[in-house]
């Protein structure tokens, strides 16, 4: 993730401090402290443009007796400064409340790729046993990386956070979940749900985005999506996860071939 100037990135930062108690700034050099949740240092008032790359994090649970710790390190580069951002947050609540935070997304509030990975196998194996079909939704913004560029990523992470309130209130409680796969990538499962069904419920969805307003500091950002739906059974052949994930992806990509906002 990349951020032109210090104080988008704080955006970000202050964010975070809703889910997280304590944050962390350090530059690995010296371990000095840039900031801290709630004050930043005055080094860290620039006047210079920065940008900030994200990498992968690690995640660690601690549980001691009713107590869980969980701390998350993120290795960041400011400036050319390499630097440490420390997520944690101390809780007393029931183990499942840490376990749901780990697999929820934190920007979207969706399902996360853990979840994905996790989930997916139990469901295919639940419908293949029932001889239910399960039905996968590929969906992708068109030209997000355009919109992030004409508006900023805050102006695209504000997207993806209305694009995901809008696939949960399109999608009931019991009937299906959603979840970010990446990026500007959401998948929907539906399982026993056929073909047929799950593409008019796709062609309803992709007409709701298209017809919904994103407004941002009252500008309209017009806003569509190319769906990939991929459905298996157990007379398919298909057994592993990867492989329906791979299916629904080149669904995905030909109806971005045939001119995007479509439904493959």
């Amino acid at each position: 993730m990349m951020f032109e100037k210090m104080a988008e990135a704080m955006q970000v930062v202050k964010a975070l401090e809703a889910v997280y108690s304590k944050i962390y700034l350090r530059d690995i050099s010296d371990n000095t402290v840039l900031y801290e949740t709630g004050n930043l240092q005055q080094n860290m008032r620039p006047s210079a443009t920065h940008t900030i790359y994200l990498k992968p994090n690690d995640l660690k649970i601690t549980v001691s007796g009713k107590n869980v710790d969980v701390k998350m390190t993120i290795p960041i580069e400011i400036h050319g400064r390499n630097c440490m951002l420390e997520l944690s947050q101390e809780s007393q609540n029931s183990l499942n409340q840490i376990i749901e935070l780990s697999i929820t997304d934190p920007l979207t509030n969706l399902y996360n790729r853990r979840y994905i990975d996790e989930r997916l196998p139990i469901d295919m194996q639940t419908c293949f046993s029932m001889d239910e079909p399960l039905s996968i939704l590929f969906i992708d913004i068109d030209y997000f990386k355009n919109i992030n560029d004409e508006n900023g990523h805050i102006a695209g992470d504000l997207i993806l956070q209305r694009l995901a309130e809008l696939l949960q209130k399109k999608i009931r409680k019991g009937n299906g979940w959603v979840a970010r796969y990446g990026g500007d990538e959401m998948l929907i499962c539906l399982p026993g749900i056929n073909n047929n069904i799950a593409k008019k419920i796709s062609e309803r969805i992709n007409k709701a985005i298209e017809n919904h307003e994103f407004n941002l500091e009252n500008i309209k950002i017009p806003v569509t999506c190319s769906i990939g739906v991929q459905t298996v059974d157990r007379n398919t052949g298909i057994s592993s996860v990867s492989e329906i994930l791979s299916m629904a992806d080149k669904k995905l990509y030909s109806a971005k071939r045939n001119g995007r906002n479509k439904v493959f």
